[in-house]
């Protein structure tokens, strides 16, 4: 038996081969549409945190759950950005998810960051709160990767996120305010 999604591969199709892309079932959709939200896993959940419409960013976050080999639960609202955020940078470091600027409900690059530490007892996601002002940016940011190092990261340790390739009132910027790549935040304290 050949399944109706190889389309013109040989069956069984071979190995390594690129089966075709189709849409998901409908059960795994969004609830709603959303572009320019960012996605990050912490432990058994997938979150995909704010994005916007289309038209403006919105602060809701979508929650599944890892369901078998490769598959995963319909969308559930989960707990609500204090504010609507798109194109943010998502980062899990040491258990707490970091949402890093993005694009507030006016379009504008924001400075803010909320953090949420699920309970690691229950696995309870909580609510969002905004970091401390020390990891507030020094500027606002939008559309930006975010790494954590490696040595900081094995070592369990907050200090050492770097962000990259980021966008300040709608072009691509670096380091010093050159266009292109740079590292924006090291965030060292402590």
């Amino acid at each position: 038996f050949c399944a109706p999604e190889n389309e013109t591969l040989p069956c069984p199709a071979p190995v390594g081969a690129v089966v075709p892309w189709h849409p998901s079932p409908a059960e795994l959709a969004l609830p709603a549409p959303r572009t320019d939200g960012s996605v990050v896993q912490i432990g058994t959940k997938f979150l995909y945190v704010g994005g916007s419409d289309g038209t403006a960013a919105q602060s809701t976050v979508y929650v599944a759950s890892l369901a078998g080999a490769g598959n995963f639960s319909a969308w559930t609202e989960g707990p609500a950005l204090p504010a609507p955020r798109s194109s943010a940078s998502v980062l899990l470091v040491s258990g707490s998810v970091y949402v890093i600027g993005g694009y507030d409900a006016d379009g504008v690059p924001a400075t803010s960051v909320y953090v949420l530490t699920p309970d690691a007892t229950t696995g309870a996601l909580g609510d969002w709160q905004t970091a401390p002002e020390l990891l507030t940016l020094p500027e606002g940011r939008a559309a930006a990767a975010a790494a954590l190092s490696r040595e900081r990261q094995r070592r369990n340790d907050r200090r050492g996120v770097y962000r990259v390739h980021w966008r300040r009132r709608g072009r691509a910027t670096g380091a010093g305010g050159r266009e292109g790549r740079g590292a924006l935040l090291r965030e060292d304290a402590g």
